[in-house]
């Protein structure tokens, strides 16, 4: 009786191996495939990172040459206010976006002055004092009543 069942123990035993060895390769199996699979999920995040990063790197490029010529704007619109202000004009002077832009449209002639626009299409005031608003609002009716 022992050696049938020393017998069946190392059956047994065998068996056990025999699986132990095939779980073993299917958990190997396993991990090499998580790592690839890893690595494309890696890949693929690191190429959409880099396109991100390349827009981004674009858009900042486009807004910084804008920021330049909005600077370039505000300097040339100080130069015509100082310029203005030196004159000892005191009248109103209407510029147009496109005068600013340098050789393009600027008039050469003193009479040549674009009209205001009209006075029912004004924007209403975004950070401006309200008061000091309709202060100019008031001055501006009595002007048009007395050139009526």
């Amino acid at each position: 009786l022992d050696t049938m069942e020393k017998e069946a123990v190392e059956q047994l035993l065998h068996q056990l191996q025999e699986e132990n060895a095939r779980l073993s390769a299917e958990h190997q199996e396993l991990i090499t495939t998580a790592n690839q699979n890893g690595n494309q999920d890696n890949l693929q995040e690191e190429k959409q990172l880099r396109q991100q990063k390349s827009r981004l790197e674009a858009r900042m490029a486009i807004l910084e040459d804008h920021n330049r010529q909005l600077e370039a704007q505000l300097d040339r619109l100080r130069s015509l206010v100082s310029a203005e202000s030196c004159n000892g004009s005191l009248g109103s002077r209407f510029v147009v976006a496109a005068e600013l832009h340098e050789g393009e449209g600027k008039p050469t002639d003193p009479d040549d002055v674009r009209p205001p626009p009209a006075i029912g299409r004004r924007q209403p005031p975004t950070a401006l004092n309200l008061s000091k608003v309709n202060a100019v609002d008031a001055r501006q009716n009595k002007s048009s009543v007395v050139k009526s």
